[in-house]
């Protein structure tokens, strides 16, 4: 399972929190509060070394437009099933508001089925 608390305000438009998270499928729960919005993106993150190179490739996985404050959205989510995971993996949780926009605060939970 998966928890992540935020606050989005001042100059701070942007979270990201980054797990290794096994092959399945995954249900979450996104709760906003305050008066602003915030939005989700979900990511797959690989990397493969290769000599001395680096070399980095993401897929988004979900992706939905911002929720207002007082509200919840949930969803699901496939780690896996053809996206190139492997040891060297990580999923990337995103949470944004838009610039200049009011105080957020975030609840999001995430657990596999």
């Amino acid at each position: 399972m998966v928890t992540i608390e935020g606050t989005l305000s001042g100059t701070d438009n942007r979270d990201k929190c980054s797990y290794q998270l096994e092959e399945g499928e995954y249900t979450y729960n996104l709760s906003a509060g305050g008066k602003g919005r915030v939005g989700l993106k979900i990511r797959t993150k690989n990397f493969q070394i290769e000599g001395k190179k680096i070399r980095t490739w993401k897929t988004i996985v979900e992706k939905k437009s911002k929720i207002r404050g007082g509200t919840s959205l949930q969803g699901s989510f496939t780690v896996g099933a053809g996206l190139d995971i492997s040891e060297n993996s990580v999923v990337e949780f995103i949470f944004t508001r838009p610039a200049g926009g009011r105080k957020v605060t975030y609840d999001f939970t995430c657990t596999r089925d």
